[in-house]
């Protein structure tokens, strides 16, 4: 009930409730237009589970083509929002594959795609692959240096990265992401 954010939309009877998660909200998706791509945004819709294992976000739209339009018109409504600050730039730099290693990215995060199966890896950890497809330039650099910004309950630590850190690292890992998304969602 708490990881699915489900006291968002539907009252208990609870009226201080012991848990702590009660009281997170759900993921900020103010300025989404900033930091996520639309056609990202209209695969992860649709199925939430096929671009991370293990995700507490439903696929609430079903299927076929109507809900792929639902998806896009959503994705479209999304990418609109944006803020009036700048997003940082990314800069390549060698020693974001360093900053991977050191800080150990690797125990949470790998490069492959998802498994098709939607089964986790053999360690559980959360693919990379899509990130170009995600996220929008600069926001990646914006999200390492401040993982909860936009949703208070990610499990992504804060290692308090200087900016010239959090850009070194976006670039290499926009560098190793390969994944590609089919072209069959239209605009909304």
């Amino acid at each position: 009930f708490t990881d699915y954010h489900c006291a968002a939309c539907h009252k208990t009877e609870i009226d201080n409730p012991s848990m702590f998660e009660f009281s997170l909200a759900a993921p900020d998706l103010s300025a989404a237009g900033d930091r996520f791509g639309q056609r990202w945004l209209s695969a992860w819709l649709l199925s939430p589970e096929s671009l991370r294992h293990g995700t507490h976000m439903p696929a609430v739209l079903g299927a076929g083509d109507n809900a792929k339009r639902e998806a896009a018109d959503i994705a479209a409504f999304l990418s609109r929002q944006s803020s009036s600050v700048g997003q940082a730039a990314e800069d390549s730099s060698a020693n974001g594959a360093k900053l991977y290693e050191e800080l150990g990215c690797i125990t949470c995060h790998h490069f492959e795609p998802p498994l098709d199966d939607n089964a986790a890896d053999d360690f559980g950890r959360m693919s990379l692959h899509f990130v170009n497809v995600k996220d929008r330039r600069g926001a990646l650099s914006d999200f390492l240096r401040e993982p909860t910004a936009h949703h208070a309950a990610t499990r992504m630590p804060d290692f308090r990265l200087s900016p010239a850190e959090s850009d070194a690292l976006a670039a290499y890992v926009r560098n190793e992401s390969r994944g590609k998304l089919d072209d069959d969602a239209a605009p909304g």
